[in-house]
């Protein structure tokens, strides 16, 4: 099944393993001094994919179906870092390199069977893009959406994997009088 899992994430980034491993799709050797300038080369639509997850709150969980691709808008700012804007939805979302070689872990040991795990896990990844993912170029942006229960806040965490795809998850986490909510799904942007 992880096979498979894998299979259709590199169909759906556009990449085969052999075209992620190639000189110019390689961004392992990145420094931060070349991500700004490398960043200019995001320009452009994208599309936006919300893929499966799940929500809990204290021991309740319920998956989170994937959502039909979005389009939205990449424009990098000069300093690394990319402003993501999408038609119709009045927050830009700011995401800002992370320089720093910290393990983001995209694993699925702590969810049961029945709720989905992240699409790609470090293991699938390194393997896909030739690296470990601390060593990918990095982005994050944080966004809050108010409810009548209280703010929900979201972390959105991409990881640069080609010249045309990002990969990564969304976070969200909210503190209400009924409990604490969890949220999270697999997410990417694509062209």
């Amino acid at each position: 099944m992880r096979f498979l899992m894998v299979l259709s994430a590199c169909l759906f980034s556009g990449a085969t393993m052999a075209q992620a491993q190639e000189p110019e799709d390689v961004v392992c050797q990145l420094t931060a001094e070349d991500w700004a300038v490398f960043s200019d080369a995001f320009e452009g639509t994208w599309s936006a994919n919300n893929m499966a997850g799940f929500s809990r709150i204290g021991s309740m969980a319920m998956p989170i179906p994937p959502s039909p691709p979005e389009t939205v808008t990449v424009t990098p700012q000069g300093d690394g870092s990319l402003h993501v804007t999408q038609a119709g939805y009045p927050v830009t979302f700011e995401f800002e390199p992370v320089l720093n070689d910290e393990r983001w872990l995209f694993e699925d040991s702590d969810i049961t069977d029945k709720l989905p795990g992240p699409i790609l896990n470090d293991e699938d990844l390194a393997l896909l893009v030739g690296c470990p993912n601390e060593d990918l170029p990095r982005l994050i942006a944080q966004h809050t959406v108010e409810t009548p229960e209280g703010d929900f806040d979201f972390t959105y965490y991409l990881m640069i994997t080609s010249a045309d795809a990002l990969y990564g998850l969304l976070k969200g986490i909210s503190v209400t009088p009924n409990g604490t909510i969890e949220a999270w799904r697999s997410i990417s942007l694509t062209r």
